[in-house]
C-alpha cells in the first residue's frame, strides 16, 4: 500500500513540475520495518511517525529549494507546524536540507526533503562530501569549510574539557547526537541545543560569565527562572547579577557538557565546608525520599563497605564529591540497597514488591506538595506526570488555615526508586512548588497509635497509683518510683515521636493536630501528676517533676519554632 502511494505522489509531483517548467530530480522509499521499529521506541504510537513515506527532491540552488517547497505546498496540503528549514538554520553536524510533511493520498502522511546537489552530497558523506562536489567558486568553497570547522572545533573544545574517554563519550552524546532545538538571541544570533535545554544552557553557549552569573531570563518578552526549559523557535535573553554564582541545583536542569563542565569547574573551587555543607543537603534531600537520615544510614561500616564501590573512602570525601556535581545522591541509595533484605527501606520494599510479580507492577507512592497556586500553577503538576508516563490514582488541593499556602496531595504508581526520584526532580522545577515530601501512611498510623496508648497510660495512672498504696506496705516508694518512671517514658516517646515525624513523614508536623497532640500529651502528664500529688498526698521531689516537664515543653516549642523557620524561609 505505502509503495503504492509513493509511486502515485512521485507521479503527480513530476506531472506538476513538467507542467511549470522546472527542474527537479525526485526519488522516494517507504520506510522500512526495522526504522519504524527503532522509530517506536521514542513515539507513542505508529500514528505520530511522519515520514513512512518519504520522497526526497534534488534541485540545483538554494534559491529553488524555496520555490519547489511552494510548489509542494500548493499541490498538496502541508500538515500545520511540521515545516523544518535547516537550510537557514543547519543542524549542527552541517546537515541542510527543507522537510515539509503534507496530506498525500488516500489522507496518508509524506514527508518531502529538499535539498541541492551539495547538501545531498553532504548528508551522504558528511565530512568527505566536498571531494565529490566541483564547486562554482572559492567563496563557496569557503563557506562550507567554514561551517565544517565550527562543528569540529566544538568537538575539539568538549575534548579538552573532557581527558577521560568514557566522559568524552557521554558529552559527544549529550552534545552532538541528540535531537537539537534552536534558540534565538534578540539580535537574531542561531544558537543550536540539545533538545530539554534550559536557559542556563543557552547563557553559558553565550559566555561562560554569562553563565555563571545567571539569575533569570527573558523568554519571548516573558520574565522566566533561569532553569526553564526552551523550545526550539524561543527568542531568549539572559539577565545577569554579580553577586549570583552557580549552585549545585543547577546541574539539576542543564543539558548540555558546556554548562555541566563550567558549573562543576566553579563549584570545585568552593571551600571544603561550602561544599560539605552542600553535600548534606543533597543528600539529605535523597534520604529523605524513603523517610531516613542519612547519618544514621551511612555508617563508617557501610561506608568501608561503599569504598569498593564508589572512589571515596570517608563521609567527608563523599559530601565533598556530592558538593562538586561529581557524584549523584541517588546512586549513593542504589549502591546501598542493592540487596532487597538487607534493610527496611522503601526503596527495597520496592523490590520485594516486584519480586514474583509480573514485570511492570506498579507501587503506590504518597506525595505531599506545599506551594502557590495562587495563578493555578499546580495544574502542571498533571502535565509533568503526563509526559513521564506516571499514572495518577489521587489528586486533592486545598489550603488548610494553619499552612498559609496551598496544598496538594498526590497518589502515583512507580515501578522503582529511580522512577520516583524522576518525578520528584521533575515537580521540584515547576513553578509555585515549595516543597515535596513523602506520604508514609502505616508510620502515620504508629504515630496516632503510639499517642493514644500514651494518653490511655495517663489515665490510667491515677488508679494504678491508688492500686498501689491500698495493696502494697511499701506504695509510697513503688507509686513515686511510678511516677518517676512515667515522666521519663513520657520524654522518650515525645522525642521519639518528633524526630520519628521528621525523619519519616515531616508532612504530619504541617498538619493542625499534629503540634496539638504533643503538647497535649505533656499537659495531660503534667495534670495527672499534680492532681496525684494532691489526692495522694504522694511525696516527690517537685523539682525533678517540674524539670521533666519543662524539658519537654522546651524540647517540643524549640522544635516547633525551628520548623516554622524551615517553613517560611
Amino acid at each position: 500500500e505505502r509503495n503504492f502511494i509513493l509511486e502515485e505522489m512521485i507521479r503527480l509531483t513530476e506531472k506538476e513540475l513538467k507542467k511549470l517548467h522546472a527542474d527537479g530530480e525526485i526519488s522516494g522509499r517507504p520506510k522500512t520495518l526495522y526504522s519504524i521499529y527503532q522509530k517506536l521506541q521514542t513515539k507513542q504510537t505508529i500514528y505520530n511517525i511522519d515520514d513512512l513515506i518519504a520522497i526526497r527532491v534534488i534541485v540545483k540552488t538554494r534559491k529553488d529549494c524555496y520555490d519547489m517547497l511552494g510548489i509542494i505546498h500548493r499541490l498538496f496540503k502541508p500538515k500545520l507546524g511540521h515545516v523544518k528549514d535547516y537550510i537557514a538554520v543547519p543542524k549542527p553536524n552541517g546537515y541542510q536540507s527543507l522537510h515539509t510533511t503534507v496530506f498525500g493520498l488516500n489522507s496518508s502522511l509524506v514527508e518531502f526533503q529538499i535539498r541541492t546537489r551539495y547538501m545531498h552530497l553532504e548528508a551522504e558523506y558528511g565530512i568527505a562530501a566536498h571531494y565529490f562536489y566541483k564547486y562554482s567558486n572559492e567563496q563557496e568553497l569557503a563557506e562550507v569549510m567554514r561551517q565544517r570547522s565550527s562543528w569540529v572545533q566544538r568537538i575539539l573544545e568538549i575534548q579538552k574539557d573532557q581527558k577521560d574517554p568514557e566522559n568524552f563519550l557521554q558529552d559527544l552524546k549529550l552534545d552532538i547526537f541528540q535531537d537539537r532545538i534552536f534558540v534565538f538571541s534578540p539580535k537574531g544570533d542561531v544558537v543550536d541545543l540539545p533538545r530539554g535545554a534550559s536557559a542556563l544552557d543557552f547563557a553559558y553557549a553565550i559566555h561562560t560569565d554569562i553563565g555563571n552569573h545567571s539569575m533569570k531570563a527573558e523568554i519571548n518578552g516573558l520574565i522566566a527562572p533561569v532553569t526553564t526549559v526552551l523550545g526550539s523557535g524561543d527568542t531568549a535573553r539572559v539577565i545577569t547579577n554579580r553577586d549570583t554564582h552557580p549552585e549545585r541545583d543547577w546541574l539539576n536542569f542543564v543539558k548540555t557538557s558546556l554548562a555541566i563542565n563550567k558549573i562543576k569547574e566553579y563549584l570545585k573551587r568552593e571551600p571544603a565546608d561550602k561544599k560539605i555543607a552542600s553535600g548534606k543537603r543533597f543528600l539529605q534531600k535523597e534520604f529523605d525520599r524513603i523517610g531516613k537520615n542519612f547519618l544514621e544510614e551511612l555508617t563508617p561500616k557501610r561506608i568501608k563497605l561503599l569504598a569498593g564501590k564508589i572512589p571515596y573512602g570517608t563521609l567527608d570525601e563523599i559530601l565533598i564529591a556530592i558538593g562538586e556535581g561529581n557524584l549523584n545522591p541517588q546512586n549513593i541509595l542504589e549502591t546501598m540497597y542493592e540487596n532487597p533484605h538487607e534493610h527496611d527501606a522503601t526503596f527495597s520494599a520496592f523490590r520485594r514488591k516486584n519480586a514474583g510479580r509480573k514485570p511492570g507492577f506498579l507501587s503506590r507512592v504518597g506525595l505531599r506538595i506545599v506551594g502557590d497556586n495562587s495563578r493555578n500553577q499546580f495544574r502542571e503538576i498533571t502535565r509533568t506526570l503526563n509526559a513521564l508516563k506516571i499514572p495518577i490514582v489521587k489528586f486533592i488541593i486545598d489550603r488548610p488555615w494553619n499552612l498559609g499556602k496551598d496544598r496538594c496531595h498526590l497518589t502515583v504508581l512507580v515501578k522503582d526508586y529511580s522512577e520516583l526520584s524522576q518525578v520528584f526532580e521533575s515537580l521540584e522545577q515547576l513553578e509555585g512548588i515549595k516543597k515535596i515530601s513523602r506520604l508514609f501512611v502505616w508510620r502515620k498510623i504508629w504515630f496516632f497509635l503510639a499517642s493514644c496508648i500514651t494518653a490511655l497510660i495517663w489515665l490510667s495512672h491515677p488508679f494504678l497509683i491508688r492500686v498501689v498504696l491500698s495493696h502494697l506496705s511499701y506504695g509510697a516508694t513503688i507509686s513515686g518510683l511510678i511516677t518517676y518512671t512515667g515522666l521519663f517514658m513520657l520524654f522518650v516517646l515525645v522525642f521519639y515521636l518528633k524526630r520519628m515525624t521528621i525523619r519519616s513523614f515531616p508532612e504530619l508536623a504541617e498538619t493542625a493536630y499534629y503540634w496539638p497532640i504533643l503538647y497535649l500529651l505533656n499537659t495531660l502528664a503534667f495534670f495527672t501528676i499534680i492532681g496525684e500529688i494532691l489526692t495522694f498526698k504522694l511525696q516527690l521531689n517537685v523539682v525533678v517533676i517540674l524539670g521533666f516537664i519543662v524539658g519537654v515543653y522546651t524540647l517540643l516549642t524549640a522544635s516547633y519554632i525551628s520548623y516554622k523557620k524551615e517553613l517560611f524561609r
